[in-house]
């Protein structure tokens, strides 16, 4: 805010220029007789050309260049105009600085001894003034402050309508520091809202960590709002991060209407189960919210679309039947109150599926949840047994390798296997040779394609 007016004797000069209404800077032939404004600091020039005049107000000189307070065009009743080049520039005496003056002299000439009598006089350009038996302001040399003590300041009077109580601004003073409304119901609020029981509180550093902003008061479940104007965008200057992480009990069974203990107030869920499991709904869903799972442990975790095992608000809403979770793999949901539906709007983070190595067995093992993609280095003929904890809709990919001595076979696929007319692959024979086999799960069935002799 630019409070503090400046002032120039003789300062005159024209455009060099033309300027429209709405232009926020004026080229002056001479700008060296006109004051350099610092931080909150102004002055006003009057532009004039034959009758016509506009009062503006600068708040920053660089050289030639006055440039003009947002809002410092048309000041004291005169209009924000366009002007040609040539017009004149000058420091001219004002009304309103006139007027501030006259306010400020009477206050002097009714100030008398130490104490200034409360409720008897009042500035009346936008000061503070303090009624009452309790409170008193002082004249220490050219400076007025409050002087005090434990003594609280009460009733204001003229212009200004904020009540302000204890605790004083007191850089020794060692309790909390509220700013609160004329409503006396909130603290430091930067947006009025109409409670009567809730506030902004801001809570000092401790040691080792940094300040708080938190909602305090007597009510429960208190969003804060950040709201920029217009198309404003909030930004964070800084890294930012998230506080409500919590890291469940291990999951053993389906989960429906998933709440684990912290989950109400968390951001991420670090999750993790002792084999394949599935969640089929999340409860906790307010408009906006924002949660995110990060699978950490060793299986992985399905989640489900409108899964009826859970309450309908606390479903997800996905793109397909199932998204499954790898270990290190994580997905973020955000809750549409129009849908009352958790909808993922992330991919899985971990996009490229595990690898695991299959143990050469007399009956190959292939659990998929430990990964998607299967390798096993034969090392005599084999059977392929059914996998377990297939999803359907999910690709498959599985590599075989011959060993050093090669001729190693399949003897039987487990029925579950489908090949293209119902033929089933003859794999190479070539000492380290590799073939690579693709399914896709349908109905708990691997529907697969066979490419012979990659290497």
């Amino acid at each position: 805010m630019s409070n503090v007016q400046l002032f120039a004797n003789n300062a005159s000069t024209t455009l060099t220029s033309s300027i429209v209404s709405g232009d926020l800077a004026l080229t002056v032939a001479d700008g060296s007789a006109f004051p350099s404004p610092g931080v909150g600091q102004f002055f006003l020039v009057t532009v004039e050309l034959a009758s016509l005049r506009e009062i503006i107000k600068i708040i920053a000189r660089s050289g030639n260049v006055l440039t003009v307070d947002p809002a410092g065009r048309g000041q004291e009743g005169t209009s924000a105009a366009g002007w040609a080049s040539g017009s004149v520039v000058e420091c001219r005496t004002t009304a309103n600085t006139l007027g501030a003056m006259a306010r400020y002299t009477d206050l002097i000439d009714s100030y008398s001894g130490t104490v200034y009598a409360p409720g008897t006089f009042a500035f009346t350009n936008k000061s503070i003034l303090f009624s009452g038996t309790d409170g008193r302001i002082k004249q220490d040399n050219t400076n007025f402050t409050y002087d005090s003590g434990a003594t609280l300041l009460s009733v204001p009077n003229a212009t200004v309508s904020t009540l302000i109580k204890t605790p004083a601004i007191d850089s020794g003073y060692t309790g909390a520091l509220a700013f609160k409304t004329n409503s006396g119901t909130q603290q430091f609020a930067i947006s009025h809202v109409a409670s009567s029981v809730n506030w902004l509180g801001v809570k000092g550093a401790t040691t080792g960590n940094g300040g708080v902003l938190e909602s305090l008061g007597a009510g429960t479940d208190i969003d804060i709002l950040i709201s920029p104007k217009g198309n404003g965008i909030a930004r964070f200057t800084g890294a930012y991060g998230y506080s409500g992480v919590i890291s469940p009990a291990q999951i053993t069974a389906t989960q429906n209407d998933y709440n684990p203990t912290g989950a109400g107030s968390a951001s991420v869920l670090r999750v993790n189960s002792d084999t394949l499991r599935t969640i089929t709904g999340f409860s906790g869903g307010a408009s906006g919210r924002v949660v995110t799972f990060i699978n950490i442990g060793s299986f992985s975790i399905n989640f489900t679309n409108e899964d009826a095992g859970s309450t309908a608000a606390n479903r997800f809403k996905l793109n397909i039947p199932t998204i499954t979770i790898p270990t290190n793999g994580a997905i973020s949901f955000w809750y549409d109150t129009a849908q009352s539906r958790w909808v993922g709007f992330s991919a899985p983070s971990s996009s490229v599926d595990t690898v695991q190595t299959l143990v050469d067995q007399a009956t190959i093992a292939w659990d998929t949840s430990l990964g998607g993609w299967g390798i096993v280095t034969l090392g005599a003929n084999r059977i392929f047994g059914a996998p377990t904890n297939a999803v359907d809709g999910k690709e498959y990919v599985l590599f075989m390798i011959q060993d050093a001595t090669g001729t190693r076979t399949i003897t039987s696929w487990n029925a579950v296997f489908k090949w293209p007319l119902g033929a089933v692959p003859v794999l190479s024979t070539a000492p380290g040779s590799i073939d690579m086999f693709s399914f896709k799960v349908r109905g708990g069935n691997f529907y697969g394609g066979f490419l012979k002799g990659m290497a």
